[in-house]
């Protein structure tokens, strides 16, 4: 490469500064266009519509996770609940089997 550091730096400069306006104008171009259809109207109210439905959906995922929520603090209750009665029914399985001892 016949270029050194600092002219790769302002080409590189030169073309970033042309990509950044050829989109610019990309950009006016298609509003202008849709200005000039009509549908720009239209094209809002589908972007409109697509926010709302969005807020809805956010708002189904929001009641989905509370739901969520309660019902892990529920099953942690009940497995709580699970380890008591078990302990309980383990307690009166040795207390069985040293009456019966006794009985014999």
């Amino acid at each position: 490469d016949d270029m050194d550091a600092e002219e790769k730096a302002w080409y590189y400069e030169e073309m970033q500064k042309q990509l950044r306006s050829d989109h610019i104008q990309c950009a006016k171009d298609g509003v202008g266009r849709l200005l000039a259809t009509g549908k720009l109207p239209a094209l809002h109210q589908d972007v409109h519509a697509r926010h709302q439905q969005r807020e809805a959906l956010q708002g189904q995922a929001d009641v989905a996770a509370a739901k969520l929520d309660a019902a892990e603090t529920m099953y942690g209750g009940l497995e709580q609940q699970n380890a008591k009665l078990l302990e309980k029914k383990q307690r009166c399985a040795k207390i069985c089997r040293a009456t019966y001892k006794e009985v014999e």
